[in-house]
C-alpha cells in the first residue's frame, strides 16, 4: 500500500512539474524584420515558425501611411505578401500534422505560455493562404483554425489550378 501512495505522490509531482512549465512565459526565440520577409517565400518563413517556439516580425515604425518599398501598411500589415506563386507549397501542407511555434503579438495583454506556443503547421498555412486571398498578411497573426478553412482551400485550390502551365 505504502508503495502505491508513493507512486501516487511521484506521478502528481511530476504531472504538476509539467503543467507549471508550460505556463511560464514563451521567450521570443527569432526576430526578423519586414525588409526580410518580404524578400522570403512562404517556404523560408514555414520553416521559421517551424524552427522557433515564438517568431517576433518587427515592424519599420507606426503610422498609417504606406512604405511602398516594403509593402507595409495600416501599422502591422504587409500588402501581397505571400505571393500567388507560393499557393501550391501551401496547398501541400493543409492537412499536415506537424507541429509549429506561434507569431507574437506585441500587442496583447497577456505573454504567450509555452503551452500556447505549440501551434499546427497546416493552420499556418491555412493564414498564409487567406493572406493571399486577402492582399494582405497582419505580422502578429493568431495561429489557430480559422472559421472558413474549407472555403479558403478551396479558393486557393482554384487559385492553383490557374497558375498551372
Amino acid at each position: 500500500m505504502k508503495n502505491v501512495y508513493r507512486i501516487s505522490i511521484v506521478a502528481t509531482v511530476v504531472l504538476l512539474s509539467v503543467f507549471i512549465a508550460g505556463q511560464r512565459p514563451q521567450v521570443v526565440e527569432k526576430t526578423i524584420n519586414v525588409k526580410e520577409l518580404v524578400n522570403m517565400d512562404a517556404r523560408e518563413f514555414v520553416d521559421i515558425i517551424r524552427n522557433n517556439r515564438l517568431t517576433h516580425i518587427e515592424s519599420l515604425g507606426g503610422g498609417e501611411g504606406v512604405d511602398e518599398r516594403y509593402r507595409l501598411y495600416r501599422f502591422h500589415f504587409i500588402k501581397n505578401w505571400p505571393r500567388r506563386e507560393d499557393i501550391p507549397y501551401l496547398l501541400s501542407l493543409v492537412n499536415s500534422n506537424d507541429r509549429c511555434g506561434a507569431l507574437e503579438n506585441i500587442y496583447s495583454a497577456f505573454h504567450l505560455k509555452v503551452s500556447q506556443t505549440n501551434r499546427k503547421v497546416s493552420d499556418l498555412s491555412v493564414i498564409l493562404l487567406s493572406a493571399i486571398k486577402n492582399g494582405e498578411f497582419h505580422i502578429h497573426s493568431d495561429i489557430g483554425p480559422l472559421e472558413d478553412r474549407e472555403g479558403i482551400i478551396s479558393w486557393a485550390k482554384a487559385e492553383a489550378s490557374k497558375l498551372e502551365p
